[in-house]
């Protein structure tokens, strides 16, 4: 699995069924689906597909979440080394690892 320098972003289905809280914290569900990613600088990362950023999952996750990058500035950050997957398309910022799909989509 391709990997960001900075990070992995991995879409995931969790019903937190079961869970459990300790020191009176709970775990809790945000059924909103968004993930805001605000105000980060992402300067002189390397990555082996995805130079800063690295999302991946299933196609249908892609479509029920969402994901806004705010305010970030991408600067300096390189895809494409020779660890696993030499031979795949890269984002120097961000990169879309979507199974299930022929395309994938980089940045």
């Amino acid at each position: 699995k391709p990997f960001g320098g900075a990070l992995l972003i991995e879409l995931s289905r969790s019903s937190f069924s079961a869970s459990q809280g300790f020191d009176d914290v709970l775990q809790q569900l945000s059924n909103t689906r968004v993930l805001n990613i605000r105000y980060c600088f992402f300067d002189s990362n390397i990555g082996d597909c995805g130079g800063a950023v690295t999302v991946t999952g299933t196609r249908d996750l892609l479509q029920e979440q969402r994901m806004h990058f705010s305010y970030c500035n991408f600067l300096n950050n390189i895809a494409g080394s020779i660890f696993l997957y030499e031979d795949e398309p890269y984002g120097n910022d961000i990169y879309f690892y979507i199974i299930g799909i022929i395309y994938q989509l980089y940045i």
